[in-house]
């Protein structure tokens, strides 16, 4: 089971000053087009790779661009034994719909 978590919520655990560890699993191209801050970027086909650069102990974001890919990514997390994970729902789409900021790192 993977808990989902709404872009208001997010926003709300955000804005309160608490910066959850978020992993971004979208290609490379759509994380240039913007991303939500303080989120890490491990592409989706190189994250059973990259286990070891996620937290442990910690509440897991995943997002990406509508939530299918990020409930894909939880599952790979939750099998590798991860507790604490959370889909996000709507993933960026949601997010840039409700108004929310996007950074993009500069080149």
């Amino acid at each position: 089971r993977v808990d989902l978590l709404t872009c208001r919520q997010l926003n709300t655990i955000i804005t309160s000053g608490e910066q959850p560890v978020i992993i971004d699993v979208r290609r490379y191209s759509e994380w240039d087009e913007g991303h939500i801050g303080g989120a890490t970027h491990i592409y989706l086909g190189r994250l059973p790779g990259k286990l070891d650069e996620i937290p442990e102990g910690k509440t897991v974001v995943l997002q990406c661009k509508t939530g299918t890919r990020s409930s894909f990514a939880a599952s790979i997390l939750k099998k590798a034994g991860r507790t604490r994970v959370c889909n996000l729902l709507g993933g960026i789409d949601s997010w840039k719909k409700l108004g929310y900021p996007l950074v993009k790192d500069k080149t």
